[in-house]
């Protein structure tokens, strides 16, 4: 089974991180690095530590159940080692929106979630009944069982953000 994870090539002589990447294949894209990385880079690296018999280590720091979700933890990662080895060599990718400052804007948006996020579920289906849409009409449109809907409508189910989302998306499009 192929795994996603986040790992990490350190250097086992000051046991620093100076790359981190992401695979979809388990370790193998990991372990590529160390014959030929397709970073200039990291090759100059490695090849200073084989010269004197020394190759780095592959540490997996995190596995990743969602393949949508990798690059942004593999991004997370890159920014969260910088701080200890800010010549880390894969710097250039670091998502610089990360460390933007919080706006007014932005604490209004997130209080407004945290006030209806508990509710979503009534909010969800109020809508839908209110648009005058069954749920037989809603999941065969979205392409989801009736199940999957009826979960997006009942407190303390456990249903995908993702789904939540295309659900929101789907009730918006009646408004416009």
């Amino acid at each position: 089974m192929k795994t996603n994870i986040v790992y990490e090539l350190r250097d086992p002589r000051n046991d620093v991180y100076y790359y981190i990447g992401k695979s979809s294949v388990g370790n193998r894209r990991a372990l590529s690095h160390l014959k030929h990385s397709h970073s200039e880079y990291v090759n100059n690296w490695i090849l200073e530590l084989k010269n004197i018999n020394i190759e780095p280590v592959v540490d997996i720091i995190e596995t990743v159940y969602d393949l949508n979700d990798l690059a942004d933890r593999e991004k997370y990662w890159i920014n969260f080692y910088k701080n200890i080895n800010p010549e880390i060599l894969n710097i250039i990718y670091v998502d610089k929106s990360i460390n933007s400052p919080i706006t007014k804007d932005d604490d209004e948006l997130f209080d407004f979630l945290c006030n209806n996020i508990e509710n979503i579920y009534k909010i969800l289906r109020k809508k839908r009944k209110y648009l005058g849409i069954t749920t037989t009409e809603a999941s065969m449109s979205m392409g989801i069982s009736r199940n999957t809907l009826f979960l997006l409508e009942k407190e303390n189910s456990h249903v995908s953000f993702k789904n939540i989302i295309k659900y929101v998306k789907y009730l918006k499009m009646f408004e416009i």
